[in-house]
């Protein structure tokens, strides 16, 4: 540092990122301020990285950089859910700071004032967006740490599997077959096939007459229907190979799809449209035709439709993907290897389908008779 006519300047030489270096000068009213302005700017350039982000860059703008990023390489749906959660929690609380201020300590307080009024897996997904924005900018060398690695785990969120039993699910088939409203909007067969394919309602819509074999009574399943935002209803690919999958259907569920089949040059229609012309009888009957104008069925409004259902029927718990889980846990019951059943459900680990999906509750005495065999001399004594 040396004394100039208005002040003190501190220079030095610093080797920026593209190998060149470079003399780097900051002045102040005294020796002590240049020196700390020259020191912070190393900092800064040291920390300077790709697309031109540093310590002093808004969360805001990288946000926006990693949105865009998530947009390229993953599919619309999850970038429609990281979206709204930014607007509406996220750049709320954290869009004004720097970098250099979202630390450990203000993210888990924040972390831990949702978990007051927020479900716990809505806090993990805000997480999840928290933690790709700060990743992102470590790996533009913006930031050191990602500071969200500090945060506290949030705790709770997982329920148990809740899968049909033979008395719930006689009376739950029972109500839907003689519900107007649910027989209007084509629920009684839809959620037949989904307890017995066991495939997820994005699934059965995004099926096609041209998927389904019916002389070899095979379904071929892969691609999800879905609602993404700014286009409407698309098909998306599976996450993993083990999405794509051929069923070998049992009977019940190949005698609904040929009562349904229209016939004629239908390969291309949906098995579950969003409308159907003719009465049910005709439907029975497999006189069905695709009204006018429509085409796939949207999943939102299904759902809304089985979530009016189930509050008729006494069954709040209640939703399609309930359906899945019975078919698991009657595989599972009925001796299937857990890889069997999941690839019959395209799960990639069978351990995520054992521990996610396989309803654990004794329906039958077959513990209770094992154990008054085992147990016999106390029974005896008794």
């Amino acid at each position: 540092a040396y004394r100039t006519p208005s002040g003190w300047r501190a220079e030095t030489y610093f080797r920026d990122a593209d190998g060149v270096t470079r003399p780097v000068k900051r002045a102040g009213d005294t020796r002590a301020k240049a020196e700390r302005r020259l020191k912070a700017d190393l900092v800064e350039r040291g920390h300077h990285g790709g697309a031109g982000l540093g310590r002093e860059t808004l969360f805001a703008e990288v946000a926006e950089l990693w949105l865009a990023e998530v947009q390229r390489r993953r599919r619309g749906t999850t970038a429609d859910t990281y979206r709204r959660n930014l607007d509406c929690h996220v750049l709320p609380a954290f869009g004004r700071l720097r970098l250099r201020e979202c630390t450990t300590r203000a993210l888990d307080r924040y972390v831990r004032e949702l978990e007051t009024r927020l479900k716990p897996n809505t806090v993990r997904t805000i997480r999840t967006v928290l933690s790709g924005v700060l990743a992102y900018a470590v790996r533009m060398d913006a930031i050191g740490v990602n500071p969200v690695r500090g945060v506290a785990p949030i705790e709770g969120g997982a329920r148990p599997s809740r899968a049909f039993t033979r008395v719930e699910l006689a009376d739950f088939l029972a109500q839907l077959d003689a519900d107007p409203e649910a027989v209007a909007a084509d629920l009684p067969d839809l959620l037949r096939y989904l307890l017995g394919t066991g495939v997820r309602i994005g699934e059965a819509l995004g099926m096609r007459w041209e998927d389904v074999d019916l002389d070899e009574a095979l379904i071929t399943h892969g691609s999800t229907l879905v609602r993404q935002a700014g286009v409407g209803l698309v098909l998306h690919p599976p996450k993993t190979e083990a999405g794509f999958r051929v069923l070998p259907a049992p009977d019940f569920v190949m005698m609904l799809l040929r009562l349904r089949y229209p016939g004629g040059d239908c390969a291309s229609w949906p098995v579950f449209p969003s409308c159907l012309c003719g009465s049910r009888r005709e439907l029975r009957a497999g006189r069905v035709s695709l009204a006018r104008g429509s085409g796939w069925r949207d999943p939102n409004n299904t759902g809304a439709a089985i979530r009016r259902f189930r509050a008729r029927a006494g069954y709040p718990w209640f939703t399609s993907h309930n359906c899945r889980k019975t078919t698991i846990t009657m595989l599972d019951k009925n001796q299937l290897t857990p890889r069997a059943i999941s690839g019959y459900a395209g799960h990639s680990k069978p351990s995520f389908t054992m521990n996610t999906y396989m309803d654990r509750r004794p329906e039958d005495r077959a513990a209770g008779e094992a154990l008054d065999a085992a147990m016999r001399p106390v029974r005896e004594q008794m």
